[in-house]
């Protein structure tokens, strides 16, 4: 606490004809007091909000003022440099009361175990919705997996790779192949005729064959549980760091459940409610586990990997989604783009659980002091 920690207070208000300003103490920087003060902009009333967080009542508080108040929550360091400065203020300055952004922080330290309070708040408020991607996520890889190893239609295209394959490569030490590797199929587009006025490429003799064979079949490719929808759904996922966030999400659950138990009574309520979402965490986890086997089952039934690891999931079924889509581009243009053209692929894939990795209530370790102030 110093000399230039005394300001005239915000509110401008004077004293005895306006000749002097009313004083307040201060402490914080100013970028951090203006990151409080925006917060209580967004809040209810000061003496509300604290009452609020001791009951943990979301009547008052709703997720995303919960999150902020998370996110703006005094430091262990900011509560020490508050105490020491009013334990060293001087006698004559006893009495100045402390700054809005100050005073909050204050008030909000007085509530037993408030940090703890906010991130298990935070957590259950947010479990829903982080269930929800991780759980579509997983699904959405293993109904891949069943699709493409299941598939007629897939069984009959990678027939006919092979042989237009063999048939290019007779009289070479690559003809009479037994199979091909995946990353092959999305080269098909490249692959044009001999003729140097040719337009036509691999890919497009291909699906001609095949609409010749099965004229419309193709296009339940195309639908809504057909191969390249869910194809296109499962390359979106990097199922090893779902896996890797949800085993944090579990450890942070089991933190914050074990540190709610010993407090009052809303927190062991709050407790119990956490230790109800860890038994669907471990079910969630063994549906993980299912996938990563169903990948490997998939694999191996392609031939996928030899002798080494298999590419990750997200990188096989990118090269499937790529191959479809060129299968797409043709159909369209044999039928006058009559099936209607979806955008392009983007450059980055969308990770749906992308805009969670950077959350406080996921990253920050959990504080076991059921008092801090």
């Amino acid at each position: 606490f110093s000399e230039g920690s005394l300001r005239p207070g915000p509110s401008g208000s004077a004293a005895l004809g306006g000749n002097r300003r009313r004083m307040r103490a201060r402490v914080f920087e100013e970028s951090r007091r203006r990151q409080v003060c925006i917060m209580l902009a967004r809040l209810p009333p000061v003496e509300t909000t604290v009452k609020a967080v001791q009951r943990m009542d979301d009547a008052i508080l709703d997720k995303d003022q919960v999150e902020l108040l998370l996110s703006t929550a005094p430091s262990g360091e900011e509560l020490t440099l508050l105490h020491s400065a009013a334990q060293e203020m001087p006698e004559k300055d006893k009495g100045l009361p402390w700054d809005d952004a100050e005073d909050f922080v204050l008030k909000l330290a007085e509530v037993a175990s408030f940090r703890i309070r906010l991130q298990t708040w935070s957590f259950q408020n947010a479990f829903e919705e982080r269930y929800e991607i991780l759980h579509g996520a997983v699904t959405e890889v293993k109904d891949a997996c069943h699709s493409l190893q299941d598939s007629h239609r897939v069984q009959r295209l990678l027939g006919m790779v092979l042989g237009f394959g063999n048939h290019l490569n007779a009289g070479t030490a690559r003809g009479r192949a037994d199979g091909f590797s995946v990353e092959v199929l999305p080269q098909m587009r490249a692959l044009k005729g001999q003729a140097s006025s040719s337009s036509t490429t691999l890919l497009d003799f291909l699906v001609r064959q095949a609409e010749k064979s099965e004229p419309g079949e193709l296009a339940n490719l195309f639908g809504e549980v057909g191969e390249a929808t869910l194809v296109q759904k499962a390359c979106r996922h990097k199922l090893s760091d779902l896996s890797h966030e949800l085993n944090a999400y579990c450890s942070q659950a089991s933190e914050l459940a074990r540190a709610a138990s010993s407090g009052d009574e809303d927190l062991v309520a709050r407790a119990k409610r956490t230790e109800a979402r860890m038994r669907e965490l471990e079910l969630l986890k063994q549906l993980f586990v299912e996938a990563e086997e169903d990948y490997k089952n998939m694999c191996v039934w392609f031939h996928e990997g030899g002798g080494k690891k298999p590419r990750p999931p997200d990188e096989f079924f990118g090269y499937w989604h790529a191959f479809f889509q060129g299968i797409r581009a043709v159909l369209e243009g044999m039928y006058g783009g009559k099936t209607r053209r979806r955008k392009a692929a983007r450059s980055r894939i969308l990770r749906p659980y992308d805009r969670f990795s950077q959350s406080l209530s996921l990253k920050e370790p959990v504080k076991e002091n059921l008092r801090e102030t």
